[in-house]
């Protein structure tokens, strides 16, 4: 399940990673980061936080 998952977010294009569920982040991103694709991962709390000040 994890190569599939990882071959489908590799198959984006994306930069980074994004997901609401902390163990499903920790378990594709660090298996990203064991093939060294180069993906960020990011909660999706943490990117809330960051343009929690940019709302008009």
């Amino acid at each position: 399940m994890l190569a599939d998952q990882m071959r489908h977010v590799q198959d984006t294009g994306a930069e980074f990673l994004c997901a609401g569920d902390n163990s499903c982040l920790t378990h594709i991103g660090g298996g990203l980061s064991r093939l060294r694709t180069g993906f960020g991962t990011m909660h999706l709390a943490e990117i809330l936080a960051a343009t929690e000040g940019d709302v008009r």
